[in-house]
């Protein structure tokens, strides 16, 4: 089964050709426009994918081993703060 990063990979593989061949048909500016925010939200998308899967990261300074750490200290904070507000 292909990886969902692997996935978009393709298809910003795929943007970034079609963004070339239209730069040199001289396309629109409104239109490469659109087409390089496309292209950049795609980017952004495999960069913060491949941060949380990282073995280890840093998010304010604080290491965490893998993401699923860093979201149940998160799950932690959250009950302890509900805790406070039932008081």
């Amino acid at each position: 089964m292909t990886e969902p990063i692997e996935l978009l990979q393709e298809r910003l593989k795929e943007i970034k050709e079609v963004k070339l061949s239209l730069k040199n048909k001289k396309l629109p500016k409104k239109d490469m426009k659109e087409l390089e925010l496309i292209y950049n939200k795609y980017y952004v998308c495999i960069k913060i994918i491949r941060k949380a899967l990282k073995d280890q990261f840093f998010i304010k300074g604080e290491k965490y081993e893998i993401s699923t750490a860093m979201f149940m200290e998160q799950e932690e904070e959250i009950k302890y703060l509900k805790n406070i507000i039932k008081k």
